[in-house]
């Protein structure tokens, strides 16, 4: 696995704890690097759940506020 690929699943996952909006956005990126590499399906899951983690890590983030 490609260093490209593991820092996108890093920031994915991060996202729903720390920075929601910067790291999902950062795992939405090297999502769509990966799946234009001949990782796509590695990037097609990364792009999808980069967004997802964003919105319920932002939602998380304003309840404990």
């Amino acid at each position: 696995m490609e260093g490209s690929v593991l820092a996108g699943y890093i920031c994915m996952a991060l996202s729903l704890l720390i920075l929601p909006i910067v790291l999902g956005l950062a795992g939405f990126i090297l999502g769509i690097v990966n799946a234009s590499k001949n990782y796509a399906l590695h990037g097609i899951i990364q792009i999808i759940f980069s967004v997802v983690f964003t919105i319920i890590g932002a939602y998380l983030g304003m309840l404990v506020t």
